[in-house]
This record gives structure tokens, C-alpha cells and sequence, in this order.
């Protein structure tokens, strides 16, 4: 997944998120507000694979310097391709969070259509800039839409984010648009499911029409110690597959350009080994 396009979109929204400051109203009127999504509706976490003990991925990014590590090829090259996934799509996720983490420092106040709007304003690199988090009840979900306004950039009221959650904000969707894009066109989405701490699911999906990564997606996936995330390349038609145990922190990686693209395990030491089911 080729996220250029996304980096500078949120990585500038970020940016202007830093220096927040907040406008509040009567705590009254926040009783009633729907809850918050959780945090794990946008973020991953793969900070396993930057363990010290294993390959210095900051500094690294070729097979040969995989092989410095002896037998931990396989390790290795999960650990290398985890360091891809975290300078891209990590910078993606984490500037919607930011925003909503913000939301957390503010009283949100009643509308006259019933939702719950929460306004923050920033100081940008020329003019201030504001954002505008609502969210209403609607049967069994709640709507929001974030929104933000930025003379300097250009923006004026523009609808950054959008979603649904469930009542129990136990599952949920946001869809992204292009800001650097003529009339904002839709770019990704997200579908999320948290259960639970060892329960939950990200799926996030490139869905811009004709764009270069248009089809290509990332699934993080939590199922009790077992965690994994896939990478689907629409374009190549190949998926590329980690996966591992969060107490023993054994795992496999499955990749077409790896190990003639079959499972390729470690232990619980990092070191080789012959993955389940299968002989030397």
C-alpha cells in the first residue's frame, strides 16, 4: 500500500492539532452526549516488532542486513516490513485520533437539531484554525462528522471525517477525504469491531476512485494472545501476512517475495524455526 497521498493530507492536520486550545460551555449541557468512540477505532499497535532485542529496523531496510541476525531471517523480515507499515500507515491513523482525543478536553454543547457539537480552535501557520466534532443519536448509532475551517489552506468548513458507531461504541466506520483533492473526494475508510482488550478488528481500505492504491487494504486483528495484520496489494494481487502470540511472541510471516511464499516461523526466542504442520 503506496500511502504518499495520505501522509501530507493528515500529517498537516496533525500539524495544526499540536497547539490546541479549547472552548468550553456548561458541563450541563455534555451530560447527555453520546460517548466518545475508543481510541482503538483508529489506531494499531505493532510495537512488538520494535523490541531492541530484535533487528534495528530504524537503520535497516535490505535482506542483507537481515542476515546479520544469523537465524532470525524470518523475524527479521517481519520486523523489516512492520517498519513500513508504521511509517505510513501509523502517520495515517494518527492525526483522526489526535483529533479525537482532543474532543476529550472539551464540553460539547446541544444544537437545536439534537446532536452535540464539540469545537476546538488551533493556532495554524497563518490563520487559526477551527475543527468541529458533532454527533447525534440516530436510532441505534450515532452520526459524526468532523469538520474543519482553514483560510490559509484553503479550507472552510470542509468535512474531513465521517462515521457511524454502534450505541455501545463496540463497532463502528470512518470515511476520510482528500483535502489536497478537488472537491474533497472520499479516499479511505475504516471499519472497526473492539469487544474487547483481546476482541477487536481494524480494517482500513483504500477507496478513492482511480487511485493508485484504489482496492488495497490493512487488517489489524486481536483474537485473545493471538494478533496479526495482513496487507491485500490490489494492484499485484498478493497478500502479505504476520502473525503473532503476544505472550510466548512466537509468530510466521507469509509473503509472496519471502521463503517462495510460504509460512516462514520463529520461536519464542526470535530464532528460526519449522513452522506447525510442516517438515524441513
Amino acid at each position: 500500500m503506496n500511502t504518499k497521498r495520505f501522509v501530507p493530507i493528515l500529517a498537516c492536520a496533525a500539524a495544526l492539532l499540536a497547539g490546541c486550545g479549547r472552548e468550553t460551555t456548561s458541563p450541563d449541557d455534555a451530560s447527555q452526549a453520546p460517548g466518545l468512540p475508543p481510541a482503538e477505532s483508529m489506531q494499531i499497535d505493532l510495537s512488538y516488532f520494535s523490541s531492541e532485542e530484535g533487528l534495528p529496523i530504524a537503520s535497516s531496510g535490505s535482506r542483507a542486513q537481515a542476515a546479520l541476525q544469523g537465524t532470525r531471517f524470518n523475524w527479521s523480515t517481519a520486523a523489516l516490513t512492520v517498519f513500513v507499515i508504521n511509517t505510513t500507515v501509523g502517520t495515517v491513523l494518527t492525526p483522526p485520533h489526535l483529533a479525537f482525543q482532543a474532543a476529550i478536553h472539551t464540553f460539547p454543547s446541544l444544537q437545536p437539531d439534537g446532536s452535540y457539537l464539540w469545537i476546538y480552535t488551533f493556532a495554524g501557520p497563518v490563520d487559526d484554525v477551527q475543527v468541529r466534532l458533532r454527533g447525534r443519536v440516530e436510532g441505534d448509532h450515532v452520526a459524526w462528522e468532523l469538520r474543519v475551517t482553514h483560510p490559509g489552506e484553503g479550507w472552510d468548513n470542509v468535512v474531513w471525517y465521517h462515521g457511524e458507531t454502534r450505541l455501545d461504541n463496540e463497532a463502528g466506520f470512518w470515511v476520510f477525504n482528500d483535502l489536497e483533492a478537488l472537491g474533497y473526494p472520499e479516499v479511505a475508510r475504516i471499519d472497526w469491531e473492539v469487544g474487547a482488550e483481546d476482541d477487536r478488528r481494524l480494517v482500513m481500505s483504500v477507496t478513492g476512485d482511480g487511485h493508485a492504491d484504489e482496492g488495497d487494504t490493512l487488517t489489524y486483528d486481536i483474537d485473545g494472545t493471538s494478533a496479526s495484520v495482513e496487507l491485500w496489494d490490489a494492484s499485484e494481487g498478493h497478500e502479505v501476512e504476520i502473525v503473532w502470540d503476544m505472550v510466548t511472541g512466537a509468530g510466521r510471516i507469509t509473503a509472496p517475495a519471502y521463503n517462495d511464499g510460504a509460512p516462514a516461523c520463529w520461536d519464542e526466542n526470535r530464532d528460526d524455526t519449522v513452522c506447525p504442520g510442516t517438515t524441513i
